[in-house]
C-alpha cells in the first residue's frame, strides 16, 4: 500500500482539485447550518437538511477522487474496457 502512486496528468489533477474545493464550499455550507441550528435552534428541519447538505459534500469529494482515478487509469490503458 505504501507503493501506491497516482500519476495524474495535468489536466485529471487540475479538475480534481477544482471538484475538492467545491466540494469544501458544499460541505462547509452545511456546517455553518449546523451551527445556526445548534445556536438558536430554529426548526428540527434545518437540522436534517444541514445534514444533507453535509453529506453531499463530503460524497461530492470521494466521487471526485474516485472519478478521477478512474479515468486517468482508463485513459492510460490500465483499466481495459
Amino acid at each position: 500500500m505504501r507503493n501506491l502512486t497516482f500519476n495524474f496528468d495535468k489536466k485529471t489533477f487540475d479538475l480534481i482539485i477544482k471538484f475538492e474545493k467545491i466540494s469544501f464550499l458544499i460541505s462547509m455550507i452545511g456546517l455553518i447550518a449546523l451551527y445556526v441550528f445548534f445556536k438558536f435552534y430554529i426548526d428540527i428541519k434545518l437540522y436534517k437538511i444541514s445534514l444533507i447538505i453535509f453529506r453531499t459534500g463530503l460524497l461530492a469529494g470521494i466521487c471526485s477522487f474516485c472519478f478521477g482515478t478512474f479515468f486517468n487509469g482508463l485513459s492510460k490503458g490500465l483499466i481495459h474496457k
